[in-house]
């Protein structure tokens, strides 16, 4: 008769199955067919159940009525069971959950499920398998949804006897329990520990053994140094003899080494205890045991009413003893496509002939099935079939809801993306039969893209932190505190250069199949990012974070800055490759300016904590605070700090303020450590609420000097490459085409961790600079000098990004006069250093800002005394925004500045001082203030201020107490755009002693002549911060408000707290910060007029409060009124 399912004509069974229409495979992309249109779970009551083993499972009329199914007879079986994700991306892969075929008993429903082991079998008949590295449950479905009927397929199987018969098979058996990850690096967990109990046994049992004869290999990790380990392995109480394998070496630069070891051995009885005898010399550190694999000859006989079987019959038919006429047998080698086997029956025996390949099969009697599911929880309806392709999904957790909208959102807003936001259970629920893996991200990427050629997904965010151990069995991760979102961890974790983690595979989307599948080379499509938080606070405020920097952007010639930092030693290669970055992004972005810090060509002084270079410190951390729009660092570093000098320390890192974001990419090892136990340093400085970086792209493992080169080139051909549009390449786009650029492991060690779809802020318009000094440089081909003390008129305009004159646009240009280039030699500091040379821009002579009006500017500035004096060009750099907030910028090279202007007016006269005080203008002389106040100050001269860092004793600085001078005050000068002859400071200073102080502030203007002013003040030991004001951008809101908080604690890290109430009392909203206030003491928080709940406040009156607390534990709040629109 035939079978259908899910209902055929047999008493009391039933059965069910899905098939699933593969379409014909094309370029890149699977036939859109092969995706269903809807997911099983969009209708019908769903719930999971959870198996341990691979064979025919039961789940009972009992446990369906416990479980709320009122109709049991309704019920089928779905899902893929607990085995790991393929990484091949084949037309058989499964889509969404399979319909299982499932046998109707008195007793309930029986189905055939697989563990979370997969077994292959290579051409010699040898077996290996490997463990879900994700997840140690295997998961399925149950659902009365309605479903139509469907014939079993048959198996390409005859049910003729043949000639040869096989009576027997080989079976496999296997322990194998991961209870610790013995380095924090690749998927390699191992189990039982050997260090304290050196002698264990294992016991199997070997139930229809037809041979005396068995193998097993036993896999086990250790690691000694000065010494070495040993193996003595028996078989029932008999040792057995020893081989070369047995040993396992020392380690020197390796986490663990490991030993497969195979032993063939006597066995005549069902039960088996094998015996591990361990012994080592040397320091000891780790001794495990990874598994054990039995395999002996079994005999295919049908024994307590089932028989799962499996080899290559190779013209063989196969005989079954047992059977009988309620015997079904079927083709499990793929579990998700099961077949039925068309049979012959001779008495008790059972006769088919497979095909001549490897295949597993399962022959049962469903009646004498009794082997229990565990119940496990319901499941929501959900549909991600149905939903159309997105632009970008973003993964989160449901505690990361709130900041994973508002990415949406400032995406949908900002960029006219249409945003997913989908939670990792949903998308395993769908795309990996309910259990963790990283796969099942990438199956659903895979549909996207197929169905949707012409606008395919192109981004992609898990938001979320990883860790070395996604199955929780470390004490580290256990208590971690968080919960982590899976990423790929290369199978190797024994050293170092072998092991790394990656969300690269995620958007690796071509069709391959097992044998054609290479990750080193494989494209990709979508560019994966991710933010690794640990908790909702932290998500929502990198989300904040981002809504900042693309919203609310600080604009400034600071966004026309780029950092190049090189580490010494290593015979150069370190500055050599940061020259060829260097060269590859000018020519392809010319205007920027490019800041090189190149270590050897600073001192390296000796100190009590090594040797360091405090000048190249100093510079870079000025640097980044007042702002560099993209740092690039080539050299040595960990997962905690910078160079063996200490250029980055731990201390530093947690003690960013920089107000102006950086995106970071650093060729250098393990910064980006983002899956230990300990969080690395580029993740603080991404996850810094309010300083840090925007993003960085950086090794989480140790990577190679050589190819870290290549990508770092690649990177740099698109980093600041502007688009078709005059935009800048998005920092997703950027990454997979550097990567896709060539082949090689070490490139997937680089991880981004970064929102994908953000980019690096390029200005879209062009400053042109038209004359200097009346000279049309453009068009007559001449190059002015400009001389020492020489008043130089320059005037120009701007363009839009097509070249077209930007007539609309009004706003501010800031103009930096650099002298010629120099010629720098390094000091070949260190065992491995060398002296090398380079071209480099050290000395801005001047700066000066001024208005742009309709397109149009003209600037005055006064060329210092003190010049190179070198006949080669200079450049002009310039960088403007408008108030619209469009952005331009440009530079020339048609000048020099050389030479004395004997003609020029004598200036004797020093700048003046228009005002100077500290921490704010209310500041009064003898005042009492803070520990770490910031130095205010404007000025003027006819001569303009001198700024250049080339004169000795004529550099801006400030004294304290007459003995400590601070002399890079110049890097913190802004000039006035309304008047291009003066300009203003805000200098931090640190760590003031308690007491009674006086600080001298001298200015000097470009004739070198000196102006200075002196204030006294105190500090206190402990001071309570004062709030000075309290306000909004708009009063009412209809839409969203930004509370902007100033205090007389200015450049100060502290807690912000801004809360809501309606005027009953009761809180609606909260904010909880932990910011750095600005030079003048403020600190903003934008407010999305929504309660904690997520939902848009009524309209009405409200209270807001701000609560401002030092690290000293003294604070101050104040409250304020809000008006609230209708919406």
């Amino acid at each position: 008769m035939k079978r259908f399912y899910p209902h055929i004509n047999l008493p009391a069974i039933i059965l069910g199955i899905l098939s699933i229409t593969a379409g014909t495979g094309r370029a890149l992309a699977l036939d859109p067919q092969h995706y269903a249109q809807n997911s099983a779970l969009s209708s019908g009551r769903w719930m999971k159940i959870k198996v341990n083993s691979t064979g025919m499972h039961l789940v009972s009329n009992a446990d369906l009525k416990a479980m709320g199914f009122s109709n049991p007879d309704a019920v089928n079986v779905y899902g893929t069971g607990g085995r790991m994700v393929r990484e091949a991306l084949a037309e058989d892969m499964p889509d969404d959950l399979p319909l299982l075929p499932s046998v109707r008993t008195p007793k309930g429903i029986v189905f055939f499920a697989t563990d979370n082991v997969t077994w292959t079998r290579d051409g010699n008949g040898l077996y290996s398998h490997i463990l879900n590295p994700y997840c140690a449950e295997s998961i399925y479905f149950i659902s009365d949804r309605e479903q139509e009927n469907k014939e079993l397929a048959k198996a390409s199987a005859s049910p003729v006897k043949g000639n040869d018969i096989a009576t027997a098979f080989t079976a496999r058996l296997l322990h194998e329990r991961d209870i610790q990850a013995p380095s924090q690096e690749g998927r390699l967990l191992l189990g039982e520990d050997f260090r304290s109990e050196k002698s264990q046994r294992f016991t199997f049992t070997l139930p229809g053994s037809v041979s005396d004869q068995a193998t097993m290999r036993v896999a086990f990790g250790a690691k000694t140094t000065n010494g070495s380990s040993s193996l003595l392995i028996s078989a029932n109480g008999e040792r057995l003899p020893a081989t070369s394998t047995d040993k396992i070496d020392g380690c020197s630069s390796e986490f663990i080494k490991t030993t497969l070891t195979s032993k063939t051995f006597t066995q005549t009885d069902e039960k088996l205890t094998i015996g591990i005898d361990y012994s080592y010399s040397g320091a000891l550190f780790t001794a495990r045991l990874d598994y054990i694999e039995i395999f002996y000859d079994k005999s295919l006989s049908l024994t307590s009413g089932e028989l799962h079987f499996y080899d290559r019959f190779d013209g063989e038919s196969v005989e079954i003893s047992g059977c009988g006429q309620n015997t079904m047998i079927w083709d499990v080698t793929d579990p998700c496509e099961v077949k039925e086997v068309v049979f012959s029956l001779e008495g008790d025996k059972a006769f088919f002939t497979p095909e001549p390949r490897y295949r597993e099969y399962v022959a049962f009697d469903p009646s004498s099935i009794s082997r229990a599911v565990t119940r496990s929880v319901r499941v929501n309806n959900q549909d991600i079939h149905s939903m159309p392709s997105p632009d970008m999904l973003i993964v989160a957790y449901s505690e990361y809801a709130e900041a994973a909208k508002k990415i949406a959102r400032l995406h949908e807003e900002a960029d006219g993306f249409n945003v997913t936001v989908l939670t990792p259970e949903e998308i395993y629920n769908e795309f990996s039969g309910g259990h963790p893996d990283v796969g099942a991200f990438r199956k659903l990427l895979k549909m996207w893209h197929d169905r949707n050629e012409t606008r395919p997904i192109k981004y992609c965010l898990l938001l979320g932190r990883g860790s070395y151990d996604t199955k929780m069995v470390s004490s580290g991760i256990r208590n971690a505190g968080y919960r982590p979102l899976p990423l790929w961890q290369s199978p190797e974790g024994f050293t170092e250069p072998t092991a790394y983690s990656t969300d690269d595979i995620i958007g690796m989307l071509d069709d391959t199949d097992e044998n054609t599948f290479n990750i080193n080379a494989a494209l990709m499509h979508v560019a994966v990012g991710r933010l690794p938080v640990t908790g909702a606070k932290e998500a929502n405020e990198v989300a904040a974070k981002l809504e900042k920097y693309i919203k609310n952007p600080r604009y400034g010639a600071w966004r026309n800055r780029v950092m190049l930092i090189a580490d010494d030693q290593d015979n150069g290669i370190h500055l050599s490759q940061t020259e060829d970055v260097y060269t590859r992004l000018k020519a392809n972005a010319p205007h920027y300016h490019y800041e090189k810090l190149y270590l050897d060509a600073y001192p390296l002084v000796s100190t009590s904590l090594g040797l360091t270079y405090p000048q190249a410190k100093e510079r870079m951390m000025r640097l980044f605070n007042e702002g560099v729009i993209y740092t690039n660092y080539v050299g040595h570093a960990s997962a905690s700090s910078w160079t063996h000098e200490k250029l980055l320390t731990w201390n530093d890192i947690i003690s960013f303020s920089n107000p102006n974001l950086t995106f970071y990419y650093g060729a250098t090892c393990s910064f980006g450590t983002w899956d230990a136990d300990n969080i690395s340093g580029a993740e603080k400085l991404v996850l810094n609420p309010e300083a840090g970086f925007i993003g960085a792209i950086c090794p989480s493992r140790t990577v190679y000097i050589s190819e870290n080169g290549v990508l770092n080139l690649n990177m740099a051909q698109w980093m600041l490459t502007p688009g078709p549009d005059g935009e800048a390449t998005r920092i997703g786009d950027v990454f997979i085409r550097a990567k896709n650029g060539y082949n090689s492991a070490n490139k997937l060690r680089y991880c981004l961790m970064s929102d994908p779809a953000i980019r690096i802020p390029k200005p879209a318009g062009c400053v042109v600079v038209e004359s200097i000094n009346g000279t049309d440089i453009l068009q007559s081909g001449e190059m002015p000098e400009l001389k020492a003390l020489e008043k130089a008129s320059v005037k120009g305009y701007i363009t839009n990004a097509d070249g077209s004159r930007a007539v609309g646009f009004n706003g501010t240009v800031t103009i930096d006069l650099f002298d010629a280039e120099r010629v720098v030699e390094t000091l070949g500091n260190g065992s491995e250093g060398t002296v090398s040379t380079y071209n480099d821009r050290q000395s801005r002579l001047a700066t000066v800002s001024t208005k742009v009006t309709a397109g149009e500017w003209e600037v005055s500035l006064t060329t210092p005394a003190e010049i190179d004096n070198n006949y080669s060009p200079a450049r002009i750099s310039a960088y403007a925004w408008s108030d619209e907030g469009k952005e331009a910028h440009g530079s020339t090279e048609s000048l020099y500045v050389y030479g004395f202007d004997d003609d020029s007016d004598s200036d004797t006269e020093g700048p003046e001082i228009r005002t100077f005080y500290l921490n704010y203008p209310e500041f009064k002389e003898g005042m009492m203030i803070n520990a770490n106040p910031v130095v205010h100050a404007s000025f003027y001269d006819e001569s303009g201020i001198n700024i250049s860092d080339s004169g000795i004793g004529h550099k801006m600085s400030v004294t304290l107490d007459k003995d400590l001078i601070f002399d890079d005050v110049y890097s913190y000068y802004t000039p006035d755009p309304e008047n291009p002859l003066g300009g203003y400071i805000s200098y931090p200073l640190s760590g003031i002693s308690s007491g009674e102080h006086t600080l001298k502030l001298t200015v000097y203007d470009n004739a070198n002549n000196a102006s200075s002013k002196t204030v006294s003040f105190s500090v206190g030991a402990v001071r309570d911060p004062a709030i000075r004001d309290l306000s909004t951008d708009v009063n009412p809101a209809s839409t969203s408000v930004v509370f902007s908080v100033s205090v007389d604690h200015p450049n100060t890290r502290m807690k912000c707290r801004l809360e809501v109430f309606e005027l009953s009392g009761r809180r609606v909203w909260l904010a909880d910060n932990s910011v750095t206030s600005d030079m003048h003491g403020g600190m903003q928080t934008q407010w999305d007029l929504r309660d904690d709940a997520g939902r848009r406040v009524p309209r009405g009156i409200y209270l807001y409060r701000a609560t401002v607390e030092t690290p000293d534990g003294m604070y101050s709040s104040q409250t304020k009124k809000l008006a609230v629109t209708a919406q």
